[in-house]
């Protein structure tokens, strides 16, 4: 279990549900299934252009905090996404995965998060609306999701990633 929150308002306070009293982050009963770094810290994820104090707050209750956010190009700045377009030419997102099925989705992994490299993976995704002539989910039988996977494989056997999200 990880808790993806917005952190963009200062005034907002759903997050501390989560944190404090009986939340699902300090409750003893789901202890085991919240979802921690390497140092054992609790993850805590957030939309993008968190505020800074909020980070801080949730930092000084132990947990360490991870941008996630999708359809931008932020992963060389450590920013994780809950998915990941398959990567073109010139490297800009497609929605085209079939044009050479000899080529790999190549979607961006996450580098140098607070946590590590991540690289998503999902059975589809959208860069406009869903479900438009030649774009709609699930058309191709899978193809996105194998192709999302072949990139996995091939991060994983060099050694370059440390978390696989399935989003």
């Amino acid at each position: 279990i990880a808790v993806w929150q917005n952190l963009q308002d200062p005034s907002g306070d759903l997050w501390r549900a989560y944190v404090s009293d009986n939340g699902v982050y300090v409750n003893p009963a789901y202890e085991d299934l919240i979802f921690k770094d390497g140092s054992g810290k609790k993850v805590f994820f957030t939309t993008a252009n968190p505020t800074a104090a909020l980070v801080k707050q949730i930092e000084q209750l132990g947990m360490v905090v991870v941008t996630m956010w999708a359809e931008r190009d932020r992963f060389a700045q450590g920013e994780w996404a809950f998915f990941s377009p398959c990567m073109a030419p010139g490297r800009t997102f497609t929605t085209s995965v079939y044009s050479d099925p000899s080529k790999p989705c190549g979607q961006s992994a996450t580098r140098g998060s607070p946590i590590g490299n991540a690289l998503t993976v999902s059975p589809s995704y959208q860069l406009s609306y869903s479900s438009l002539p030649f774009q709609a989910s699930g058309k191709l039988g899978g193809l996105t999701l194998r192709k999302q996977f072949e990139t996995a494989f091939n991060l994983h056997a060099q050694g370059a990633v440390d978390y696989l999200f399935v989003g």
